[in-house]
């Protein structure tokens, strides 16, 4: 009985969330250009904020560095697989390395994460994701452009990289949380402030 309330209290948020998205879809409570907007919203503002406090609040150690190394490598597995297989999805086999590399984390994923393991949890998913965002706007994102016919090279790997928000909300954080600062930030008499802050700004990527 204790397990299925504890299934149950994580499940039925996100239950919940889906059916009231459903249900605005339905009775148009939101266009498409509120949807636009939303995703204006998160994309730029509230997801770059959460991104930071992840990895501002974030304990460092090898084991973080292993994971990254980990779930980097694994995506790259994943994208040569893809490559040894697209001969059986013609005419789209040029495209097939990366369905299989494909991975949300922004939009969605610390939203659902969020909502079951609760915001104290986000520092776990960022350390995993932090390997697929850095391959994405590396590998995935230059392989994607050269599947597509468009020439890419390191310069636009670092202009990708510098004039995204999420990332330079991730970079951010890394920053702080590794020189100590965060950890400092937070035990001072501005913690509280700089925490309620964060949540208030966060709370709708949450929803």
């Amino acid at each position: 009985m204790e397990l299925a309330l504890k299934i149950t209290r994580m499940v039925a948020p996100v239950a919940v969330m889906i059916g009231l998205g459903c249900l605005c879809r339905k009775k148009q409570y939101i266009d498409s250009r509120g949807i636009l907007g939303l995703k204006a919203l998160i994309s730029n503002i509230t997801l770059p904020v959460v991104l930071f406090n992840a990895f501002f609040t974030a304990v460092y150690s090898m084991r973080v560095l292993l994971v990254f190394l980990v779930v980097y490598a694994g995506f790259g597995i994943a994208l040569g697989f893809g490559f040894l297989t697209r001969r059986f999805v013609k005419p789209y086999g040029r495209f097939m390395p990366f369905l299989l590399t494909s991975a949300e984390g922004g939009m969605l994923g610390y939203a659902l994460f969020s909502l079951i393991g609760g915001s104290d949890a986000l520092p776990v998913f960022a350390t995993v994701d932090i390997g697929q965002t850095v391959f994405a706007y590396t590998v995935f994102m230059s392989g994607l452009k050269m599947a597509d016919g468009q020439k890419t090279g390191v310069r636009d790997i670092l202009q990708n990289v510098v004039t995204n928000k999420a990332c330079i909300g991730m970079a951010a954080g890394i920053l702080l949380g590794v020189s100590g600062v965060g950890e400092a930030v937070l035990n001072s008499a501005a913690g509280g402030i700089v925490t309620d802050l964060i949540a208030f700004i966060t709370a709708p990527t949450a929803g």
